[in-house]
């Protein structure tokens, strides 16, 4: 009896040996058959990812921000001063970063501090300098400012004004509005009035219907940036 056990369990052994090295085999034969189509698979998918991060990235690098003469303002960070709102961020100059721009909105004067010390002043005050002076020779003051001389902190001013209505810009474009129309009921008036079309043509229909005389019409994001 002992020895037919043993011999049913050397069978039954030799059987699952067989059964295991068929089962190897039928795997190598499976990895080999498709590793190569599994391989072109998974580079295909990786360089479809690949290809949509760079897009997005170089996408984002390339996108329009509120811009005059070549200088913008990055990093910005809002707050509430003493009597207004303030601002801060990095002033930058075409693709460097060149001073740091601080409004604590307590009435006292914005600072402008130019990386690298003196070098960066000597470098970048002149360049920001002659950038005031064509902005307003372009877009002088009127009214009760036009006598007011102008400075840095007048453009920034400018900047940040320009920076608020991309926003309001690109919310309306959103929305489905390429044409955006801004302009005041009263000269004094604080509020905007925003108005939002399909179309350039739109938009100077609008303006003729309703007669208007000083308002900013807005057709695309190359629009805020003042060459």
């Amino acid at each position: 009896y002992m020895l037919d056990l043993w011999l049913y369990i050397s069978v039954m052994f030799g059987c699952l040996q067989v059964v295991y090295k068929g089962f190897r085999r039928f795997l190598l034969f499976l990895f080999l058959r498709f590793s190569r189509q599994f391989r072109w698979a998974l580079s295909a998918v990786y360089g479809i990812v690949g290809l949509q991060n760079k897009h997005r990235a170089v996408s984002q690098k390339r996108e329009k921000m509120a811009s005059i003469f070549g200088f913008k303002l990055k990093n910005r960070r809002t707050f509430q001063g003493r009597d207004w709102e303030g601002n801060q961020g990095d002033l930058w100059y075409g693709n460097k970063k060149v001073a740091w721009y601080n409004d604590s909105g307590d009435g006292s004067m914005a600072d402008i501090d130019f990386y690298d010390g003196r070098k960066g002043r000597e470098e970048y005050q002149p360049i920001l300098d002659a950038a005031v002076k064509q902005y307003y020779e372009r877009f002088p003051l009127e009214g009760e400012y036009a006598d007011l001389p102008v400075d840095a902190e007048m453009f920034m001013g400018e900047l940040l004004e320009l920076m608020a209505r991309e926003k309001t810009y690109k919310s309306m474009l959103k929305k489905g509005y390429p044409a955006v129309i801004m302009y005041k009921k009263e000269e004094n008036s604080p509020y905007e009035q925003i108005v939002g079309l399909q179309s350039e043509q739109a938009a100077k229909k609008y303006i003729e219907k309703n007669k208007l005389t000083k308002y900013k019409l807005f057709t695309s994001a190359e629009d805020f940036d003042i060459k």
